[in-house]
């Protein structure tokens, strides 16, 4: 029999304090954030979709009771009217990624790992302009059994966060409902290492939310995708592709742009903008275009979504350069996002080495764009502890590249083309016996566009053993 464990976890802070490239939501943080804002757009509704959950998940252990939006709190403490919407922002996404990611990688949680969840908002490159506020939930589930990271397990967090059972102060759902949240960044990490904070033989996955409101930051929102299953809801799968976005008056006039992400998801910082009625233009890479009208009231966030667009299939801009990695434990079992990732943070494999033998990550980097490219590689260093060896492969050869790679290796690949590489990492005799690991990654950084960056990642945890002495 499988044993299951959830923990929770939130914090929150009124922030009066003013204070690179960043990496796009997956369709399944997308999906994780339409399950947010259907519960801000209808939290009784929310309430009512989730009270056939069991008694005992509302309400503190040994004290089940029934449903309710302030199940646990004060009454009043959450309205039942409608929250604005929620808009992605890539660096709030960086900020919950590398923080799932060394949560996982540490066996920790905690809100305070490495400074606070606002200072990490900032290291991540957001800006606090006062008024602002930010806050943080984190979500953690494992099983002894199979547990991965699909859209049951974002529907399992969401119900826990939203749910709070057991949670003091039902910090979490507060969160999930603060009225005055404008922009968030979601992130949900699978570990890989064989540990978690559940103890060994645990099958861990940590989802980390953070929340934020900025002045001068109001934004027109939504999804465009297609209904393929009829639900009248997004799921991962159903996005429309990277599209062209404009905001223009009912005359014609565009006053501002921008791009869908490869989610489908979109987020327009419409500050500034008077309030009045408006039109969404959307086109496809055949320059096919769809609106859609709306209303702007300049002070809150509004969503407008687009179901069953008339462009066929999911269509992707023609982007010239762009670089695309993947990484894994063989050749023929590599991981990637299809997205810009320069942390590496969706696009990392861990292995855990136990004695003294090398160690080996494969990695294939692409050439996504529609123009032929130089790829600029550049890899990291080993440590005391661990040497990095980087091995090119193909044509049925193998070269070593190690001081190439290092000193940044030019590949020229025509599109469509690729480029395969062996990183193998070799313990030195002082690593035995000792717990520091080896975090590497290749990185690939377009001549063409010096902006389209992909980095692939590898963390190594070092569970070597020194060799015993034999007894006299």
């Amino acid at each position: 029999m499988n044993v299951i464990r959830q923990f929770l976890l939130s914090c929150g802070v009124l922030a009066v304090t003013t204070v690179g490239v960043t990496r796009e939501p997956t369709s399944l943080e997308q999906y994780y954030l339409e399950l947010v804002n259907r519960a801000r757009a209808n939290p009784h509704g929310e309430v009512a979709r989730l009270s056939d959950e069991p008694l005992e998940i509302w309400g503190d252990e040994g004290s089940p009771v029934p449903a309710d939006l302030n199940e646990g709190i004060a009454p009043g403490t959450i309205s039942a009217a409608a929250k604005q919407p929620l808009a992605f922002d890539t660096r709030l996404i960086d900020s919950a990624s590398d923080y799932s990611d060394l949560l996982l990688a540490t066996e920790q949680f905690t809100h305070t790992a490495n400074g606070s969840s606002h200072s990490r908002m900032i290291a991540a490159g957001y800006l606090f302009t006062p008024p602002s506020r930010s806050g943080e939930n984190l979500a953690t589930t494992a099983s002894t059994g199979p547990h991965l990271v699909d859209q049951a397990r974002v529907d399992q967090h969401h119900k826990g966060l939203f749910i709070d059972g057991n949670v003091t102060g039902r910090g979490h759902r507060i969160n999930l409902m603060q009225e005055s949240f404008r922009e968030v960044g979601i992130a949900i990490r699978a570990d890989e290492d064989g540990l978690s904070i559940f103890g060994a033989s645990f099958n861990e996955v940590l989802s980390t939310q953070n929340f934020a409101t900025s002045s001068g930051r109001i934004f027109l929102t939504g999804v465009i995708y297609h209904d393929t299953n009829s639900n009248s809801f997004y799921n991962p799968g159903e996005s429309a592709g990277i599209l062209s976005l404009a905001v223009k008056t009912t005359g014609g006039t565009t006053v501002t742009s921008g791009t869908s992400f490869a989610s489908g998801g979109y987020s327009i910082n419409m500050n500034g903008i008077a309030a009045g009625n408006y039109v969404l233009s959307v086109r496809d890479a055949f320059n096919i275009e769809e609106t859609r009208p709306f209303v702007w009231g300049s002070t809150q966030n509004v969503k407008l979504d687009l179901v069953d667009p008339s462009f066929a299939g999911p269509p992707v801009l023609g982007i010239p350069f762009r670089p695309d990695g993947r990484i894994g434990t063989t050749p023929s079992s590599l991981t990637g996002n299809d997205l810009y990732d320069p942390t590496g943070s969706q696009q990392q494999i861990t292995l855990t080495a136990k004695s003294a033998k090398s160690l080996s990550w494969h990695v294939r980097f692409e050439n996504d764009g529609s123009e032929n490219d130089t790829l600029r590689l550049a890899g990291t260093s080993g440590t005391p502890f661990f040497s990095l060896t980087y091995l090119r492969r193909g044509g049925g050869s193998t070269t070593n590249v190690t001081a190439a790679i290092r000193t940044g290796l030019g590949e020229s690949l025509q599109n469509g083309a690729e480029v395969s590489y062996e990183i193998v990492a070799s313990p030195q005799k002082r690593a035995l016996g000792k717990r520091t690991g080896l975090i590497l990654s290749l990185e690939a950084t377009s001549d063409g566009d010096g902006t389209k960056v992909d980095t692939v990642k590898g963390s190594l945890v070092n569970r070597t053993k020194k060799a015993k002495k034999p007894r006299r």
